[in-house]
């Protein structure tokens, strides 16, 4: 006897980029790139917007999404892991779309400030924007 298991559905190990770009922004809804940045916690600034929104643009382009779904509570691995790319992340891609979007470069130490084993977009824009804005002091 042979049982069908699969009951239509696809198993994670074979999901696609594209199949993860649909999947993740049908589970929200869309937030705007204000209240995003004022969900991040920073200063009411030029540079504190252009970080956390380079942060949030970076973190969508890697994972094929638009940057509207990227919430500032959204955390790696819980959240992020259902993205194209965050599925097992190659940190050293991220940071060059970080750097590409925020058009800087960044340190070693810089980069180990920013992220750990579990962290939120909010952790990132915070702790990029006291690196930079320690730069530009």
């Amino acid at each position: 006897m042979h049982l069908n298991l699969s009951l239509g559905m696809q198993s994670p190990l074979s999901r696609t980029g594209e199949d993860m770009a649909a999947a993740f922004p049908a589970t929200r809804s869309p937030v705007d790139d204000e209240c995003c940045v004022a969900a991040c916690g920073l200063p009411d600034t030029q540079l504190a917007r252009q970080v956390a929104l380079a942060v949030r643009n970076s973190v969508a382009q890697y994972g094929m999404i638009d940057p509207k779904f990227i919430l500032a509570d959204d955390v790696y691995p819980d959240q992020l892991v259902n993205l194209s790319g965050w599925d097992s992340p190659d940190i050293v891609d991220w940071i060059m779309e970080l750097e590409k979007e925020r058009s800087c470069t960044l340190t070693d130490d810089e980069w180990l400030q920013l992220v750990g084993d579990l962290f939120a977009i909010r952790d990132l824009v915070q702790n990029l924007f006291l690196c930079v804005a320690q730069r530009e002091t």
